[in-house]
Formats: C-alpha cells, structure tokens, sequence
C-alpha cells in the first residue's frame, strides 16, 4: 500500500495527468484530490 508519497514537481496539472494514467492499470486511485496548496513547506524536515 503507498500511504503517503510527496513529489515536487514544475507542473502540477501535467504531473496528476502522468500519474493517474500511470497508475490506472494498477488500479491506484487519488484519495485526496490535490488542491494546489503548498502544505508540506510550511513543516520542513529537520
């Protein structure tokens, strides 16, 4: 199971396109929609 998986990317739209498809035949859906918010910066690992 992928619990939780973080990628910077340059185009966000482009990028979901990329992984809905590539992960289609694997039957991998999105839970969470991604909604342009830019959360993980504001918590920076140590």
């Amino acid at each position: 199971m992928l619990d939780h998986i973080i990628l910077t990317v340059s185009d966000v739209k482009r990028s979901l396109a990329f992984y809905e498809a590539a992960l289609n035949p694997l039957n991998i859906k999105f839970f969470m929609p991604y909604k342009g918010e830019d959360v993980y910066s504001k918590f920076p690992l140590p």
